[in-house]
């Protein structure tokens, strides 16, 4: 599995969950803390340029950002 970590506006973790699950088998999106917007997308090793794809679009529907590491570790 390949990590990938991202800010977003709080209110909208619980949209991104569900976007990204609509998608079946693309990435698990856990938030190791909710409450600062961080969040971790696990993503199979096949399936890595539809994350980003996925994610690049939903990064110009809301405010999601692409970031090298979290900042509250788990």
């Amino acid at each position: 599995m390949i990590e990938l970590y991202f800010r977003v506006p709080v209110e909208d973790i619980g949209y991104v969950v569900a976007v990204v699950e609509a998608y079946e088998g693309i990435a698990v999106v856990t938030a190791p803390d909710s409450d600062c917007g961080e969040i971790v997308w696990e993503v199979p090793e096949g399936m890595l340029a539809e994350a980003r794809a996925l994610a690049a679009a939903l990064s110009r529907e809301i405010m999601l950002i692409e970031v090298d590491e979290l900042t509250q570790r788990r």
